[in-house]
């Protein structure tokens, strides 16, 4: 059973300054509060870094690195066993953590995957392939 243990939100951002604070605001207005959120920014230009520390103390730049190389600093900076990782430029509703937790416990299972929303119209949010 997974339903006492608290979850740690990864996220992974580079110069997403127009997306970043959306997705912070969705976390953090999650019925289950997560027990902490890490940003992973991959060296941004913009103002990444300064939006997401005003939402958490645990922001780390990468230098030289790619998607997958930050999110498993993500990962190993997590305190936590349950971690979710949500990008930058997606959006969660207050339900989604509760209910990936919920759904851990009554499956009994090791890893879920949400639906996630991502607003605008390129590919990804038209439906992709």
């Amino acid at each position: 059973m997974h339903e006492e243990l608290k979850i740690s939100v990864v996220v992974v951002a580079r110069n997403e300054e127009d997306h970043l604070e959306d997705a912070l605001i969705s976390i953090n207005s999650s019925k289950l509060s997560p027990a902490e959120i890490i940003v992973i920014d991959g060296d941004s230009t913009d103002r990444t870094v300064e939006i997401a520390k005003k939402y958490t103390d645990k922001v780390f730049v990468s230098k030289n690195s790619n998607l997958t190389e930050d999110r498993q600093i993500g990962i190993n900076k997590a305190s936590h066993s349950l971690i979710a990782m949500i990008d930058a430029d997606n959006r969660i509703t207050k339900n989604t953590l509760s209910d990936m937790m919920s759904d851990l416990n009554k499956y009994n299972l090791d890893i879920v995957q949400a639906a996630i929303y991502a607003p605008g119209d390129d590919f990804w949010c038209k439906g992709g392939l």
